[in-house]
């Protein structure tokens, strides 16, 4: 040992130059990774900012459209349950059209408001025309039929005037009288040319009257879409990027809020030849007028389904050079410059520094020990040295030991997330630290909150955190009191199971009880925040039983206890089935038919799901306080729906006047309407 400190000081002045060269690497490379990481944080900084931008604009054109074509199924429905239950005599015309144009009044959006008749071919609307409505009607029996229209007055009075247009109109001619007989609710026609100017759209529904109810007739609602894209305007012209439009139909029409963008319009069309909606971010490399240069944009697309009967994509394209990128991209080679400046000068000083050494390495102190991660807490920092290269050495070990200290507090910290089930599991020995997997039969639960994104939309972050940990918290402690496994989190909804990795012969029972109990702490935490003034949704839960692959996935560094299969996929179809039905809680067959519970249920029918090829029957959990003859009655309406529709009718409108809407029935009797085979509904979305 003495002849090594005598050969390394003999060797003194040779190696200070050496350890000055690689620390003259360290700093070049420690430089290196800043400005990567700099750059890199900037990259990911810009599109994040890019992406609030676009869902900031998605989210008020969003407004503005529900303001606009929102109203349109509001007024058709209303108008419609007015007339089928006879409190609006549809063939007193005078009535109607003063209702009509005194609607159209409160709505400065719309531009027709209008009742065709299929016995008489009568046509009675209501149209703005300048800053006055004008009351339009062509019937048969008045005036040989020709046109006649009347100025509605502030007062309610009526003052004749010359129509422009005198020929008769019979609504019955027209495609949108019977497209609103074949389309169940509201439907929308393709956008055509006004004949006032500009471009519109209708949107139709078909009116049925009497007992039974019989159809006598459509009504419209026509909006001026330049008037909406004057709303929309107002939002486009803030930002650097263009807002277009997409209405999807028969054929998909483009839109752009603003004038003169058809090379936008072409290439966002080329993106639609792919794909039928678009929900995501892209480039597009356009080509500049007059030159062979192209430029990149980057569009931001969202889908709008807030609107009966219309559907909707709201596309943001924005220039990549004028974006919050585009800063990014045009400062990089700034920093590049900069970064091989400090790099020849760090080089050049290293040199000189190496050089003036004088004083020998007389010792490196003392070899640190071997150390444990169960005796970091006993771990003293070292205090600093008179000499440099000691006092270096032990800063750098300070920081080491810092960085230890902090994984572990890490490690602890996010080690209260694994499920209990499967911690105990791991320590007996019971499921194996590997990529393999086990087939065990399990019950699945599935959850979400009601009406969360508009929750979330009208609440800050930080407020959200707070209540969404607070929700979750209340959620896991009832699962994990029924040895449920919470094995993910779905945006607000969980995923949990029952049956692994402990196999449980009553896993249906254990599931079952857990999402009662769930819907009875949810409903307790709903109330305590109503009377905090925060207004928060409920829990719908789904439940399905099966057989899966339970196991860890993932790579050796990083692993995630889970279940596969197809029994995953289905109890989120079921969870998800519940807003189309308007119920809180479902289950599959498979699931209440072995369970051993004492839980009432009602069956709501066979539904094929979103990927599925056969029916599935679902049933709702029920309350103690159910009343039998509402049951019964359900159950008979349910089965004659299937079997003979006119009864079916008078049975469902019976229910409904006892016991109110009810959406399950109304699914079935259109599905019985429509001429639809067997006792299955197909659902076409999740």
């Amino acid at each position: 040992m003495s002849d090594f400190w005598a050969r390394l000081k003999a060797r003194r002045i040779a190696i200070r130059p050496a350890i000055l060269t690689v620390i003259m690497a360290l700093i070049i490379g420690s430089l290196a990774i800043v400005n990567f990481l700099w750059t890199k944080n900037n990259i990911d900084l810009a599109r994040a900012v890019q992406e609030r931008e676009a869902e900031t604009i998605f989210g008020a054109a969003r407004l503005k459209l529900h303001e606009t074509f929102g109203a349109a199924p509001l007024i058709l429905n209303k108008f419609a349950r007015n007339f089928q239950i006879g409190s609006v005599d549809h063939t007193d015309f005078d009535a109607v059209s003063v209702l009509f144009a005194a609607e159209l009044e409160t709505a400065p959006f719309l531009s027709w408001i209008s009742l065709g008749t299929r016995a008489e071919g009568a046509f009675v609307g209501a149209t703005r025309r300048g800053d006055d409505v004008i009351i339009n009607n062509s019937i048969p029996d008045r005036a040989d039929g020709i046109t006649q229209e009347w100025r509605f007055e502030r007062d309610g009075s009526l003052t004749l005037v010359d129509a422009p247009v005198k020929d008769r109109f019979d609504p019955r001619n027209r495609e949108w009288f019977y497209q609103a007989y074949l389309m169940p609710g509201v439907s929308w026609s393709k956008p055509y040319s006004f004949r006032e100017g500009g471009l519109g759209i209708t949107a139709v529904k078909a009116i049925v009257s009497g007992s039974p109810p019989t159809w006598v007739g459509a009504m419209t609602v026509d909006f001026n879409i330049d008037d909406i894209k004057d709303r929309l305007l107002e939002i486009s012209e803030q930002v650097a990027g263009n807002l277009l439009m997409v209405i999807h139909g028969k054929e998909d029409v483009f839109l752009s809020v603003e004038e003169n963008q058809e090379a936008l319009v072409n290439n966002i069309k080329e993106v639609y030849l792919h794909q039928d909606r678009l929900d995501s971010s892209g480039i597009l490399d356009m080509q500049v007028e007059n030159s062979n240069k192209f430029e990149e944009f980057f569009y931001f697309a969202s889908r709008v389904d807030i609107i009966e009967g219309l559907d909707i994509d709201l596309v943001y394209i924005v220039p990549v050079k004028l974006s919050a990128m585009g800063f990014v991209y045009d400062n990089t080679l700034r920093i590049v410059m900069i970064s091989i400046l400090i790099i020849i000068v760090t080089i050049f000083l290293t040199i000189y520094i190496s050089r003036s050494i004088a004083r020998p390495i007389e010792e490196l102190g003392e070899v640190v020990a071997d150390i444990s991660l169960d005796d970091l807490d006993k771990y003293q920092p070292l205090k600093g040295h008179w000499l440099r290269e000691i006092d270096d050495t032990q800063r750098t070990l300070n920081r080491m030991m810092s960085g230890l200290i902090k994984g572990e507090e890490i490690r602890s910290t996010f080690g209260r997330y694994i499920p209990q089930a499967l911690a105990s599991a791991l320590e007996e020995g019971s499921v194996a630290i590997d990529l393999g997997g086990q087939e065990l039969e399990i019950t699945a639960i599935f959850t979400d909150i009601e009406g969360f994104t508009t929750i979330s939309e009208q609440t800050s972050s930080k407020q959200m955190i707070g209540l969404i940990n607070r929700y979750f918290e209340a959620v896991l402690e009832e699962i994990e009191l029924c040895n449920g496994v919470v094995v993910d989190f779905i945006g607000d909804g969980i995923f949990a199971i029952f049956g692994a990795p402990i196999e449980w012969t009553e896993h249906r029972d254990m599931g079952i009880s857990c999402a009662l109990r769930l819907i009875a702490r949810t409903e307790a935490l709903e109330a305590e925040l109503a009377a905090e003034g925060i207004k928060w949704g409920r829990t719908r839960i789904g439940l399905h039983s099966g057989r899966v692959i339970a196991g860890n996935v993932g790579g050796a560094g990083r692993q995630k206890y889970t279940a596969l299969g197809d029994v995953v996929n289905t109890t989120a179809r079921i969870e998800s089935l519940n807003k189309q039905l308007g119920t809180r809680m479902l289950a599959s067959a498979e699931t209440v038919a072995q369970a051993q519970s004492n839980q009432k249920w009602r069956s709501l029918g066979k539904f094929q799901l979103v990927g599925k090829s056969d029916g599935l029957e679902v049933f709702e959990a029920l309350g103690e306080d159910v009343d039998p003859e509402e049951l019964a009655l359900f159950s008979q309406c349910l089965e004659t729906c299937h079997s003979n529709v006119c009864d079916a009718e008078k049975m469902v409108r019976d229910y409904v006047a006892r016991y109110g809407e009810q959406k399950v029935l109304g699914m079935h009797l259109r599905h019985a309407i429509c001429g639809e085979q067997g006792d299955v509904i197909v659902l076409n979305k999740k």
